[in-house]
């Protein structure tokens, strides 16, 4: 509560303070229903795949808002399926897709192709993996698009031959801006001018090393090391997403 950024957010309403909302539900759910073993109570296992269907919904929201989420999904879908609870690691992917299933059909109806969630990932993978005399030639053929249903489609799809030929071609500079991507979101933003203030910098700052140093002490203590694994994997794909976009 004392990053600058929920700071921010609590002035204002946008879907940020969603996903602080869900982002909460969804570890509060999930940890409860890994805490179900099959050597529980009858009622207990059946309160953990009330957790599961749950955490599905949540998931499903979640969609809505950030459909990167999907991928998350299907690491907690292979989680279940380790610890051999396989309905609950079906659940937890089919459910948010059924629930995203009316968006689906809105884009193939719109469209006239089959669009999961977003028409924006091919622009945001390119917005990652870009620099200034290639986003010039960007511009130039996203003008030559014809602008009818389609053209949110071929946009992305173009943004995507983009970021490959960019990729392809300046192997050292996606190394050095991979960095800076990680860098920006574990220490300080280099991409916002706001994020160097001094008095974000003395509010992030022992935010960061007061998480790293409880981290590394809770090493000690199974139990609350069984439960952070889930937000350590959650960091993890978040940075993989960061660096990926």
């Amino acid at each position: 509560c004392l990053s600058p950024v929920y700071i921010f957010s609590s002035l204002t309403y946008n879907s940020l303070i969603i996903y602080h909302v869900l982002i909460l539900l969804f570890f509060i759910i999930l940890i409860n229903s890994f805490e179900v073993t099959e050597t529980l109570p009858v009622r207990r296992v059946l309160s953990g795949y009330k957790d599961v269907l749950l955490l599905s919904v949540v998931l499903g929201v979640f969609l809505y808002f950030r459909s990167e989420m999907l991928g998350f999904a299907v690491v907690i879908s292979l989680l279940y399926i380790v610890k051999k609870r396989i309905l609950s690691g079906l659940a937890v992917v089919i459910i948010p897709i059924l629930m995203i299933l009316p968006w689906t059909i809105r884009n193939y109806n719109t469209f006239g192709e089959f669009v999961p969630i977003s028409t924006s990932v091919g622009y945001n993978f390119y917005s990652g993996h870009s620099d200034d005399p290639s986003t010039i030639s960007y511009l130039e053929s996203v003008s030559k698009l014809k602008e009818d249903s389609t053209f949110e489609i071929k946009k992305s799809e173009l943004s995507f031959e983009h970021a490959k030929k960019y990729i392809i071609h300046h192997p050292y500079e996606e190394f050095i801006e991979s960095l800076r991507k990680i860098f920006s979101l574990w220490v300080i933003d280099l991409y916002r001018n706001t994020a160097k203030h001094p008095f974000y910098l003395a509010v992030w700052l022992p935010t960061l090393l007061l998480f790293l140093a409880g981290l590394f002490r809770s090493q000690a203590i199974k139990p609350i090391m069984a439960n952070l694994k889930f937000l350590i994997l959650y960091l993890l794909f978040s940075t993989t997403i960061v660096v990926v976009f």
